[in-house]
C-alpha cells in the first residue's frame, strides 16, 4: 500500500538504508512487494513504483502508531487486508500486480492468469456506493482481456452488475 520512498520518509531514514531493511523483512515474509503491470503499450504508465504490503498488519501498526493506523491510513489498512486474503487464496499460476496512470488513477490489484492470459482487476473502495471506478473503465478500453471485475467496498451486502460483456461483483470487505 505504501511506496518505498514514502515508508522511508515516514521513519526518517534514506531510501538506500530502507532498501536494506526491506530486504531483511521481505525475506522473513513480513512484507511483500507488488510490481506494476507491465504492458509496454502505453505512454501513460507509471513504471518506477512498487507497492509494499504488510503480511502482519500489527507490524504496520507498530510502525505507524495507533492514531495514524486508525485515522488517516484506514483505507490503506483495508487494502492491505484484502491483499493478505488474495495471496492466501490465489493459486501459484496467478500473479498480483497493480496499475497506475500518471494522473494517479489506479487499480489496486490486477490478477494475471498465466494460463488463460486474462486479467482480473480488483479495486478497494471505502465508499458505500456501488459505483464503477473510472480507472476500471479505462482498463477495459486499453487492455481488454477481462471477464469480470471485483470491487470491495464498505457496504453490508453483495451486489452484481453487468457492464457490456463484463460482470462486476461488489463485495463487502468485512
Amino acid at each position: 500500500v505504501y511506496s518505498i520512498s514514502n515508508l522511508a520518509a515516514q521513519i526518517w531514514i534514506s531510501r538506500y538504508v530502507f532498501e536494506k531493511y526491506l530486504f531483511v523483512v521481505e525475506n522473513t515474509f513480513l512484507v511483500y512487494r507488488v510490481e506494476w503491470l507491465q504492458t509496454w503499450k502505453f505512454q501513460w504508465e507509471i513504471t518506477s513504483k512498487e507497492k509494499v504490503y504488510f503480511n502482519d498488519i500489527w507490524f504496520l501498526r507498530c510502525i505507524l502508531g495507533w492514531e495514524e493506523f486508525v485515522g488517516d491510513f484506514k483505507e490503506k489498512v483495508v487494502e492491505n487486508f484484502v491483499y493478505n486474503h488474495l495471496i492466501l487464496n490465489l493459486p501459484g499460476y496467478k500473479q498480483i500486480y497493480y496499475r497506475r496512470r500518471r494522473t494517479w488513477a489506479e487499480i489496486d490489484f490486477v490478477v494475471y492468469d498465466r494460463f488463460e492470459g486474462t486479467y482480473l482487476p480488483i479495486e478497494v473502495k471505502s465508499g458505500k456506493k456501488d459505483n464503477i471506478p473510472k480507472a476500471m473503465l479505462n482498463f477495459l478500453q486499453k487492455i481488454g482481456k477481462t471477464k469480470r471485475w471485483i470491487v470491495f467496498y464498505g457496504q453490508k451486502h453483495y451486489t452484481k452488475r453487468q457492464f457490456e460483456d463484463v460482470e462486476i461483483e461488489f463485495i463487502p470487505y468485512f
